[in-house]
């Protein structure tokens, strides 16, 4: 079966599950570097939203053998016990003042994104683009969140200026930074044996989108202060940055190889940052 009729199946299957009131919608949504997922939602008449849940995991499981009635009621399962948040005030989207306090910024790469950022306010940096997000805090396992598109700057009538500086504020108390030398990190995570690595990583305490952390105030220089030195930034992932000091033993002209060798063989594309270096020399992060 391929990938069209599974989830045709799948919604077949789902309808089957639901009762009269409760409505199943499907969603193709463009995600980070141009990549589509296939989701769906279900809905409840008092919902104003519902979280879409992707369907692609859900596909290699039902190509490893597993069965396709089983993983739907997994996936209505996921629904009713991660409803939508009942405190959550939808209608605060429409007032700029009340939502504000729920912005925040993420990093993406700008030309992997065209499509993407025609749609939705940006600034750019380097060959990277912040773009903006309303969190759903207290949502789930993750935190919720909805893209804000220009449809949003239209009616809330404010620049971008004020937005990213209201995301600057609220970012970091959401998302914590961690910063970390790159071996006890591995080590907490998966209790893997402690390595050796002059390596260090650069990220948030959910692990998730956390490469926005170098727009922290004052973040390039907490952690040239903690280095004691000079150091290059390398893109891991839209989730975290590799920090490689000076003089640490890797020569320079070797690591944008290294960087992009790693998103063709190990990082899924929706997950790519950039192909490039970046290098902090205590005053400014210039692209190498």
């Amino acid at each position: 079966m391929n990938y069209e009729t599974f989830v045709q199946e799948m919604i077949t299957c789902m309808k089957g599950q639901l009762s009269a009131e409760e409505q199943l919608e499907k969603h193709n949504v463009l995600k980070n570097n141009g990549v589509v997922f296939t989701g769906i939602s279900v809905r409840r008449p008092e919902e104003c939203i519902a979280p879409i849940i992707y369907l692609d995991r859900y596909y290699e499981r039902y190509q490893s053998g597993e069965n396709l009635e089983d993983l739907s009621k997994e996936i209505l399962a996921q629904k009713k016990y991660a409803p939508t948040p009942p405190n959550w005030n939808y209608r605060a989207i429409l007032d700029f003042e009340e939502i504000k306090k729920y912005i925040i910024f993420r990093l993406i790469h700008r030309e992997r994104n065209v499509k993407l950022l025609q749609d939705v306010p940006y600034l750019p940096v380097f060959d990277l683009a912040i773009v903006f997000y309303i969190v759903i805090p207290n949502s789930g396992e993750d935190d919720c969140s909805i893209l804000i598109r220009n449809s949003h700057m239209n009616l809330w009538k404010v620049p971008i200026s004020v937005l990213y500086e209201i995301a600057r504020r609220n970012t970091p108390c959401y998302y914590p930074y961690v910063f970390r030398p790159l071996g006890d990190y591995i080590q907490n995570k998966s209790c893997e044996d402690f390595f050796e690595s002059p390596l260090w990583i650069l990220t948030n305490v959910t692990g998730i989108y956390g490469a926005s952390t170098i727009l922290y105030p004052k973040m390039p220089k907490r952690i040239y202060e903690k280095l004691g030195c000079s150091y290059y930034l390398l893109p891991s992932s839209i989730h975290e940055f590799l920090v490689v000091p000076e003089g640490a033993g890797i020569y320079s002209e070797n690591l944008r190889n290294i960087v992009c060798e790693v998103n063709e063989t190990q990082i899924e594309e929706e997950e790519v940052l950039a192909d490039s270096v970046y290098y902090f020399n205590g005053k400014n992060i210039t692209k190498m």
